[in-house]
């Protein structure tokens, strides 16, 4: 793509970065009834894991310091 002067070392690094300019979005999520696509394979695994798992993460709450 003109303009664009990314280089890698592995070829499936390069096709992830095209998808980048062409739009493609070829991985969807596998979960039923989500649309939801993304352009590699990691990001849908991160999505699917943080979107539709059973098991959230813990939300930790950071103490306040009142003066005194």
């Amino acid at each position: 793509f003109e303009g664009c002067c990314k280089a890698y070392s592995r070829l499936e690094n390069l096709k992830t970065h095209l998808r980048s300019h062409t739009g493609e979005k070829p991985y969807t999520c596998e979960y039923p009834g989500c649309a939801k696509a993304f352009s590699n394979a990691s990001d849908r695994a991160k999505h699917q894991n943080r979107t539709h798992s059973n098991e959230k993460p813990i939300r930790v709450q950071r103490a306040r310091v009142v003066p005194t």
